[in-house]
């Protein structure tokens, strides 16, 4: 492979391990079995300049090693590693993906720095909390969703039975505009949660982006659990938190006028002069530019040509391209 034949995440597959990635680690996590015992490996979620995430495994006895090479909110180049796919077993998977990555002794990785590569700093895909009860029916992906924090009960120990021990928890109500379901944090996940609200002065309502959560219905009601994947972002800076912010400031605000897939809206068209000087208030809006193509420059070819067996560099001979 070319030294600067860079795949996308959805393009690799089994079969090889000479695989070279752009990607950002947005998020680390260890499993947990339901006795409480800590799975002997940690798991990496990677995203790509596509928004398209997969999950990196790495092996009790490389922990320590890939440990001190990532760090969560980095860019890596990442080569060398083996992927596999998910089988009918794989439940709970924290992304929608039938892959997922194996680190090895042999993977190598380097820092980036933030001006050498555009990849955004996170990305979630929603649902909306109506569809949420289908979800509660499988055991194959977890969930995301965001909402407005609308009640917030005190943390308090509650017994949890398959354990027979008590378990610090927390119970939230939020929506999204449309529907209220109900959250529940548990454990040192809840713990470092209420550590979190009481350090840090976020602005009220608070409103939630919960990625990879567990779905149940209990007492027919939606309730969202934590578990291993799982990860919270307070206020953080995405549209959609944005979005309801800024419908919490009407006074209509209300349960039905609000959905995290909104309908496409019309774009202004903007010259290249007239977008230099947008400000901070089209950050995240979105914009349409006409331009025509003046001159081209020719560089180093961007790909080549393999073999889909034996992935050698196919070679032109008579007309006819091959392996060997």
């Amino acid at each position: 492979m070319s030294s600067n034949n860079y795949v996308y995440l959805r393009n690799v597959e089994k079969g090889r391990t000479d695989w070279k990635l752009k990607v950002r680690v947005i998020r680390e996590w260890r499993g947990i079995t339901p006795t409480g015992e800590i799975f002997k490996g940690y798991n990496l979620l990677l995203l790509d300049a596509k928004n398209v995430r997969m999950v990196a495994y790495v092996p009790e006895w490389l922990i320590e090693k890939m440990r001190k090479i990532f760090t969560v909110g980095k860019m890596y180049t990442i080569t060398n590693f083996q992927v596999k796919d998910y089988t009918p077993n794989d439940k709970w998977r924290c992304v929608n993906n039938d892959k997922q990555i194996l680190l090895t002794n042999n993977t190598k990785a380097r820092e980036m720095e933030e001006t050498e590569y555009f990849i955004a700093s996170n990305h979630f895909d929603f649902f909306e909390m109506e569809d949420l009860p289908k979800l509660a029916k499988q055991n194959l992906i977890l969930a995301y969703v965001v909402g407005v924090v609308i009640k917030r009960d005190n943390i308090k120990p509650v017994c949890n039975k398959k354990l027979g021990t008590d378990q610090m928890q927390v119970r939230m109500k939020i929506t999204d505009g449309k529907k209220k379901i109900n959250v529940i944090f548990s454990d040192k996940f809840v713990e470092e949660f209420q550590q979190d609200v009481d350090t840090n002065q976020y602005e009220e309502p608070l409103i939630l982006i919960i990625a990879s959560e567990k779905v149940r219905i209990w007492k027919e009601e939606t309730d969202i659990c934590n578990f291993s994947p799982t990860a919270y972002y307070i206020n953080y800076k995405h549209h959609s938190v944005l979005q309801l912010r800024k419908m919490l400031s009407q006074t209509n605000f209300s349960e039905q006028n609000f959905s995290t897939t909104q309908p496409k809206k019309t774009l202004k068209l903007f010259t290249v002069a007239e977008i230099k000087n947008l400000d901070q208030d089209y950050i995240l809006e979105e914009v349409v530019c006409q331009v025509q193509i003046k001159y081209i420059e020719e560089m180093d070819t961007w790909f080549y040509p393999r073999c889909i067996t034996c992935y050698k560099q196919l070679h032109l001979v008579e007309a006819y391209h091959i392996c060997c």
